[in-house]
């Protein structure tokens, strides 16, 4: 089971999903406090899932995966650099 999960999360698309967020979360934390910077990661990638669903491919929870780990990620870079 965990080898299905970490093979899905290595496709392209989820790799995109983790980088985007990973990057809201850096770059906001420029201008917002760090809590606000996770909400907007994680309210970017849920619109995102959103729109997918109603004119994409569909919603995706490997995505929304995705969108965690990278806004998890950022977080802990953050606080590694600070």
């Amino acid at each position: 089971m965990g080898s299905i999960v970490a093979k899905k999360l290595l496709e392209a698309d989820k790799l995109k999903h983790f980088f985007a967020c990973l990057l809201i979360v850096l770059i906001s934390s420029l201008w917002l406090p760090i809590f606000q910077a996770v909400i907007l990661a994680i309210t970017t990638g849920y619109l995102k899932e959103l729109w997918d669903e109603q004119y994409g491919s569909g919603f995706c929870w490997y995505d929304m995966m995705a969108n965690g780990i990278g806004t998890c990620v950022g977080l802990g870079f953050y606080f590694w650099l600070i």
